[in-house]
């Protein structure tokens, strides 16, 4: 127990720090893109600002695995700079036991995962994008006429509007009658409103393939919490040398498996179930691959030394 408990308090402020940077460069992002505009339109960057900080749970949701990732490899690095990784070896102190604080950490960002998504991300949406709406001029969704159907939302007067992730709304051209359904974008809603509104969508003949891929991410999303201190963990015990340069090569290569599947998922050209949870599975192949492979070579050499 004590041991976990050092464990955690080296790893939580890590992932923390992760977090934030991530969050930083994200928003960074946006503003670099359409802040200017977003400034001018609202009038100053007080209304701006809250714009941004209202959209900081959903970015930070997305980001939490990663973060775990690199923190639990972080915190390895940094056992070893001091040299109580190889203390904990000689002790015998393996990757199995080490698992034990970093799946509890795995377990406690899962939890803040599922509540921020379904409590704090469609609360603080909401507020962002009535924002959104005072400053492009988007009418109210309580408008008898207000219907959305996946990112572009549509009055009865004709007027349609694009609701880009993380941005200001877009004014199109084009006029559309999808069903009418809560004005809030599918990343952001709660589970049982995305799966009302994909049922709505249905009946009226509407293709939902990405809105059923967003509402089976939200349980991978979880399980993705639960995985990305472990392969950390395995990162942090294999490469102690350079531990956080591949945690960081690897969570890259996490998010851009994510992506690409999400887009799979959302054309509808694989099932929603495997395009969430692909990533994660292959995530999981690699990493006990790695293992395995780990296991002969260390044995290997401990037979050369005798």
């Amino acid at each position: 127990m004590v041991l976990d408990r050092y464990l955690l308090r080296m790893a939580a402020p890590r992932v923390a720090a992760v977090l934030a940077l991530g969050v930083l460069v994200a928003t960074g992002a946006d503003v670099a893109e359409q802040g200017a505009r977003v400034t001018a339109d609202a009038g100053g960057w007080a209304l701006a600002a809250s714009f941004y900080a209202l959209r900081v749970p959903l970015v930070a949701v997305e980001i939490l695995p990663l973060a775990c990732l690199v923190g639990a490899a972080w915190t390895l690095a940094a056992l070893r700079a001091r040299g109580e990784l190889d203390a904990l070896r000689t002790a015998g102190a393996g990757l199995a036991r080490l698992a034990r604080p970093f799946a509890l950490l795995g377990a406690i960002a899962a939890a803040g995962v599922s509540v921020t998504s379904e409590i704090v991300v469609p609360r603080a949406e909401r507020r962002a994008s009535s924002i959104a709406r005072s400053i492009v001029g988007l009418p109210a969704p309580e408008r008898a006429d207000a219907a959305i159907a996946g990112d572009v939302v549509t009055f009865g007067d004709g007027t349609a509007f694009r609701l880009r992730r993380g941005m200001i709304p877009e004014r199109l051209a084009e006029r559309r009658t999808p069903p009418r359904l809560p004005l809030l974008r599918p990343e952001a809603a709660p589970r049982a409103e995305l799966a009302a509104a994909i049922t709505a969508l249905g009946r009226a003949g509407h293709e939902t393939a990405y809105e059923r891929t967003i509402l089976v991410a939200r349980p991978a999303l979880a399980g993705a919490c639960l995985l990305a201190p472990l392969v950390g963990l395995l990162v942090g015990f294999r490469l102690a040398r350079f531990a956080l340069p591949a945690a960081l090569a690897a969570s890259v290569a996490w998010a851009a498996l994510c992506v690409f599947f999400a887009a799979l998922g959302g054309a509808g050209a694989i099932p929603p179930v495997a395009a969430a949870w692909a990533p994660h599975a292959l995530v999981l192949l690699i990493s006990l691959g790695a293992q395995a492979m780990g296991r002969p070579c260390r044995r290997k050499t401990m037979k050369s030394v005798t």
